[in-house]
């Protein structure tokens, strides 16, 4: 028997794979959850004699490889139109990975072509294993066995059964083709600019307002001065709604697909759209500009100072690095690198490059989405959130997120953001 699905293989084992399996089955702590917390005590021979027993249509042992690797194994007999299987994953660094949920489903498409029902049972002490049963598999909890058997201890265990039915199976799998099917839907919701109306307008996310405003901070500043840059302006959204504006107005912006978007809104309004590649090198002459705005954007101090001139004031919004810090943790994702940007950084930086900083703000609001569909849908405009984010990687894990929303009615996450504002000194 050979199954595969992406980097997961169940192969049928050979007399090649009984030193391991012996290794495996005499380890406590691989057996503890299966209730020989010292090992199965099995002797090389013993292991060698079941690897040649279990090798048929009726009673199959295999071994469970990941991206090549032997990391674990399971086994299954057939009887009276019933599967009996097993499972482990023996190799720890691959425990806790989402894994268990795959090899799972890989066996129960392979195991339904041949029976209508599938029965297998867990200590009542592994939670992450009803957990996965019973959230991610859909399996019935059919009954608890209180203290049903003694092991090696003699400690008496107790087991939770579980049970599902080719037609359970098949409905729930349908289940998750639609769910998957209504993701890959909103993935592919055209995006352009910094525009999230198409999440806002219909509240399918909305964020928890902040104590200051950023556009009346922009305004207010905006009416004493005659030249204007607005750094990373994305679509020229936010620049346009500041009109009437100065004399002199620049945008900047680093993604090529935003430069025609925002050239066709902007240029119109007299403002010239520059593409930048770095933040080092702005297109600019030395004291160039009154107001140099940037709203999440990123910066360099130094070239910000360069183009300002004495006097001229520095107003950036900027996102803070713990935030949506929580999608990265449902999704199992390390935080951003970005983690460390913050209000005390940002005003530091800004000191040590000849600023004078006359506001500062950092607040920590909420984030609400109402559907996981909206947060696909985010997670495509921010790609830098969760880098090579893919809808079939994190399928499982958005599953959870769904279930959370589903019970709550809305999911959280932190927004974190913080507003400075420096003058360059005389």
């Amino acid at each position: 028997m050979r199954l595969t699905k992406d980097n997961i293989v169940v192969r049928s084992a050979t007399v090649e794979d009984a030193i391991l399996l012996n290794q495996w089955w005499n380890d406590g702590r691989v057996m503890e959850h299966a209730g020989f917390p010292n090992g199965v005590g099995e002797s090389l021979e013993e292991t060698i004699n079941n690897v040649k027993s279990r090798n048929n249509n009726s009673r199959q042992l295999c071994i469970i490889e990941i991206d090549g690797k032997a990391v674990g194994e399971l086994s299954y007999r057939i009887e009276d139109n019933t599967a009996y299987p097993g499972w482990k994953i023996c190799d720890f660094d691959y425990q806790n990975k989402g894994y268990g949920t795959k090899i799972i489903l890989l066996l129960f498409e392979h195991l339904f072509n041949f029976v209508d029902r599938i029965v297998w049972d867990t200590m009542i002490e592994n939670t992450r294993a009803q957990h996965v049963y019973e959230r991610k598999i859909g399996a019935r909890r059919v009954g608890t066995r209180e203290n049903c058997w003694k092991d090696q201890t003699g400690k008496y265990r107790t087991a939770v059964d579980y049970e599902m039915t080719k037609e359970e199976f098949l409905v729930n799998r349908k289940k998750d083709r639609d769910f998957f099917d209504l993701l890959i839907e909103e993935e592919k919701k055209h995006f352009e600019g910094w525009d999230f109306s198409y999440l806002e307008s219909t509240n399918r996310m909305q964020e928890f307002p902040l104590s200051w405003n950023y556009w009346h901070e922009v305004k207010k500043r905006m009416n004493r001065c005659s030249s204007l840059l607005d750094m990373g302006t994305g679509g020229g959204e936010f620049l346009s709604s500041l009109a009437p504006l100065p004399k002199i107005v620049c945008a900047t912006e680093g993604y090529e697909p935003n430069i025609p978007i925002a050239r066709k809104r902007l240029e119109p309004l007299g403002v010239k759209v520059y593409k930048v590649d770095s933040d080092e090198n702005l297109p600019f002459d030395n004291y160039f500009f009154d107001l140099v705005i940037n709203r999440h954007e990123s910066y360099s101090e130094k070239e910000v100072h360069r183009v300002l001139k004495k006097g001229g004031v520095f107003v950036t919004q900027q996102v803070g690095g713990l935030n949506d810090k929580e999608i990265n943790e449902l999704l199992g994702v390390p935080l951003s690198e970005y983690v460390g940007w913050n209000l005390i950084a940002a005003v530091a930086r800004l000191k040590e490059n000849g600023f004078n900083v006359t506001l500062e703000k950092e607040e920590f609001v909420k984030t609400r989405f109402y559907d996981v569909g909206a947060i696909v849908f985010y997670l495509k405009a921010i790609p830098w959130q969760v880098p090579n984010f893919t809808i079939k990687r994190y399928l499982e894990k958005l599953k959870d997120i769904d279930r959370i929303i589903q019970k709550d009615g809305y999911i959280d996450f932190t927004c974190h953001r913080f507003l400075v504002v420096a003058d360059k000194k005389q």
